[in-house]
């Protein structure tokens, strides 16, 4: 039994989404995921201190994450999805509040040198939705599907470090391919996302860099981390686009959890500052 356990250690890799080890079936691949829900309401009728009557606002956050290794060779696939709306009486509507949808997909053969791999990434990076700037009158229009969006393809090398409690992992690429698009017809005569006007698509070519870390403290605690960092070698390779997720969660009982969101952003061609996201809640738990 052990020798068997030696074999398939690389699929008991734990990443995002991958806060529980799952069975192998008989073809090799592991599975493993999770699912948040937090809901929030509130009402007020007559209330002396003021405030919204009618509140209610909704979280979800979904990570999945699917291995599979052959001889030397290894596939992983992680999926995140992060989609949030509040409604209150003042504006009675649905408004978006958190939207993001990541595909990361990495095929690799091992170095032989306990800890290195090489190969390639693909990432895709977007949201579903149209986003607004909801302080102007109008409600302008500010984003949407692949608007931006990013996809990447980078050849690299892997170092990966991990056992039943952490997982740590930092793919390098000097020489990385994104496409960034502008695809929604409201910003086809704009200058937006980095992509001119008149144009949809836009080709870059830099460094890249990601690390991802996974820790679980205890039982009932574990922290998910990403960093990405990209810079462009042919515009301003010095401003250096960031993207940082963190994820902790709390078990609370089998199927309730405390849940805290941290997105980080820096992309000068986006806006040039750092973007900041923050999202802490309660609420339902499930173990994919």
């Amino acid at each position: 039994m052990g020798s068997i356990r030696g074999q398939i250690s690389v699929s008991e890799l734990q990443r995002v989404g991958a806060q529980k080890k799952a069975s192998l079936d008989s073809n090799g691949w592991k599975k493993t995921g999770l699912v948040v829900l937090n809901i929030s309401q509130s009402a007020r009728s007559e209330w002396s201190g003021g405030g919204e009557t009618f509140q209610i606002g909704m979280n979800f956050v979904y990570n999945q994450a699917v291995h599979r290794r052959k001889g030397p060779y290894t596939f992983d696939g992680y999926f995140d999805l992060e989609l949030g709306f509040v409604r209150a009486a003042s504006y009675n509507e649905f408004r978006k509040t958190n939207d993001r949808l990541d595909m990361t997909l990495e095929f690799e053969h091992d170095l032989g040198k306990g800890h290195w791999n090489y190969g390639f990434l693909f990432n895709l990076n977007t949201q579903m939705f149209n986003g607004y700037n909801y302080n102007t009158p109008d409600k302008e229009k500010i984003s949407g599907f692949f608007s931006p969006g990013k996809l990447l393809l980078a050849p690299g090398f892997d170092y990966k470090d991990y056992n039943k409690d952490h997982y740590f992992s930092v793919f390098m690429s000097p020489l990385t391919y994104r496409w960034v698009t502008k695809i929604s017809s409201s910003f086809y005569n704009q200058d937006k996302f980095g992509v001119d006007s008149a144009y949809k698509v836009v080709t870059e070519y830099g460094a890249y860099v990601s690390v991802h870390y996974n820790k679980r403290f205890s039982d009932k605690t574990n922290y998910i981390g990403r960093l990405d960092l990209f810079s462009n070698y042919h515009n301003h390779p010095e401003r250096i686009d960031l993207l940082m997720n963190n994820l902790l969660t709390v078990n609370l009982g089998r199927r309730f959890a405390l849940s805290f969101i941290l997105d980080i952003l820096y992309d000068h061609d986006i806006r040039q500052r750092v973007q900041l996201q923050e999202i802490f809640g309660i609420g339902l738990r499930f173990q994919l």
